[in-house]
């Protein structure tokens, strides 16, 4: 059980929490490099060939065997500490009109600035079909993933 800012009790997956609070500074060393090895944008990863290229990586020099959701969330939190450089931003987003844009940062299942926990999740795909049933589009993960990105701008 953890305990927020408020004193108030929230539960999480344990078996997410785990997971991701089990990794050892060497993991995050480990992802810092294969994270500073890669020419694609962190944010850029998601649904990509790379992405499942460094985390191979990461099984092959640690032997951890992380789900995508995982593996997303731990190179995000590494990330986030530091010591990862800026790179070129992805460019190949779809183009959303206004209404779309519009509906899509409605849809958001978690406020603009947690977008980066979305891919992998349950909470994702059923953003990417509501997205889809209500544009009338067959958008994949990955176009839905940069539209957010253009639309956080």
């Amino acid at each position: 059980m953890l305990h927020n800012l408020y004193g108030k009790h929230r539960w999480k997956n344990n078996a997410r929490h785990n997971a991701m609070t089990d990794l050892s500074k060497a993991h995050e060393d480990h992802i810092r490099e294969i994270l500073g090895s890669t020419s694609v944008a962190r944010d850029a990863l998601p649904y990509t060939a790379e992405f499942g290229r460094l985390k191979e990586e990461f099984y092959n020099r640690t032997f951890r065997k992380l789900t995508d959701e995982e593996f997303w969330t731990a190179c995000v939190n590494v990330a986030k500490k530091g010591g990862i450089r800026g790179k070129e931003k992805c460019k190949d987003a779809p183009e959303l009109n206004k209404a779309e844009t519009d509906a899509l940062l409605a849809m958001l299942p978690v406020p603009l600035g947690q977008r980066d926990r979305l891919p992998y999740t349950m909470r994702f795909e059923r953003l990417v079909a509501r997205f889809n049933a209500f544009s009338g589009r067959t958008l994949s993960e990955r176009e839905i993933w940069l539209a957010i990105l253009n639309a956080a701008k």
